[in-house]
């Protein structure tokens, strides 16, 4: 049986709250997470249904897959207010965890003295059982392919 896509939550641990989670995304086969360099920052939560979602903050994760030996950036930031998207190019539209979502596919180029082209998945969407604004951004030197197929998976993520 193949695995249709594998399931990681993006949480924090606090001493006082206990687990608090940012999202729960859904990646493509092969593709594990693994914790940040950072520890997640974490400014505000809140409880729905008895469980506690941050309200705002961001998280940076790892995504990698053993099999092509790449690996992406995942980075999640939450906020009560909207995200605004940079001039340029109108972002196209999908569904992310039952929400209307949009989305741009783009590259960067980054480094000072070795240059290198990394691919850029940015999608955004309201969740308005958490009243969150939720902005998923993976990154890195993987082809665009990849990141349509991350895209795809990510309707299954869940926010509340």
């Amino acid at each position: 049986m193949q695995e249709e896509h594998s399931v990681h939550v993006v949480a924090a641990a606090n001493p006082l709250y206990g687990a608090v989670n940012f999202v729960v995304l859904t990646l493509p086969p092969g593709w594990r997470m693994v914790a940040g360099n950072l520890p997640p920052e974490i400014e505000r939560i809140v409880t729905v249904d008895g469980v506690q979602w941050v309200a705002s903050g961001s998280a940076t994760s790892y995504a990698y897959n053993a099999k092509e030996g790449k690996m992406m950036e995942i980075k999640v930031r939450i906020s009560r207010k909207p995200f605004k998207w940079r001039k340029g190019g109108a972002p196209e539209r999908t569904v992310v965890g039952g929400h209307e979502a949009s989305y741009t596919l783009t590259s960067e180029t980054v480094g000072l003295l070795r240059k290198r082209r990394l691919e850029v998945l940015v999608v955004r969407f309201y969740c308005d059982h958490t009243n969150r604004h939720i902005e998923i951004k993976l990154r890195g030197p993987v082809q665009p392919s990849a990141l349509r197929e991350a895209l795809q998976h990510l309707v299954g993520v869940t926010c509340h």
